[in-house]
């Protein structure tokens, strides 16, 4: 089931609690909902047509019309933008989720130091991996044959949080914000934000 307004909670909860990699997984799984939607039109278009529903046939078409601007969008869009934002000005807050619980401080760590905590947090971060993936391999040995199960090889968006590009991402979740809905003076705000740092 597609519950966008518990999905869009649970990001911004994750976003307080610092945890931007997790965050951005489900505040993607949002996006992702609204693209299906989008594509799910065109089956309904032809489908309408010939069963002679047009009344719902409008109703669709004007509810398409729309979709980009609903506001748990809008919410999970600024929400990505602002992690996206914060892991641009501050890279290392991508291998913060990497400390499993130390409570390491990156941002008081001269160059040198930083860089050996975020190579040990790595270090472990893989053996945590590592032993993950031993156990779904012990899982998938114990299913029944012709049961095949979706494997997330990212369960906690380690990989969305450590991207290179931050504010080409934040573009992609900007751009339906400012052709949607640019009565929301956050969109306004966020954008020039992304378009400043990108020095447009």
């Amino acid at each position: 089931m597609q519950c966008v307004w518990y999905i869009t909670e649970d990001g911004e909860s994750l976003v307080r609690q610092g945890k931007l990699g997790l965050a951005l997984k489900r505040l993607h799984a949002i996006m992702t909902i609204f693209e299906a939607w989008t594509d799910d039109q065109f089956d309904f278009h032809s489908f309408s047509l010939r069963k002679g529903m047009i009344r719902s046939y409008i109703e669709m078409v004007r509810w398409e019309d729309s979709l980009w601007s609903h506001p748990f969008y809008s919410r999970a869009a600024l929400s990505a933008i602002k992690i996206y934002l914060m892991l641009n000005d501050r890279p290392h807050l991508a291998h913060d989720s990497l400390s499993n619980g130390t409570d390491v401080d990156f941002e008081s760590m001269n160059t040198a130091d930083r860089k050996k905590a975020i190579k040990k947090a790595k270090r472990e971060a893989q053996k945590q991996e590592q032993a993950a993936a031993d156990a779904l391999a012990k899982a998938k040995d114990e299913r029944k044959p012709g049961e095949e199960k979706k494997v997330d090889d990212d369960p906690l968006g380690q990989k969305l949080a450590q991207t290179t590009e931050p504010l080409e991402k934040a573009m992609v979740w900007l751009k339906p914000l400012l052709e949607f809905s640019p009565k929301l003076i956050e969109v306004h705000t966020t954008g020039f934000e992304v378009y400043f740092r990108r020095r447009k």
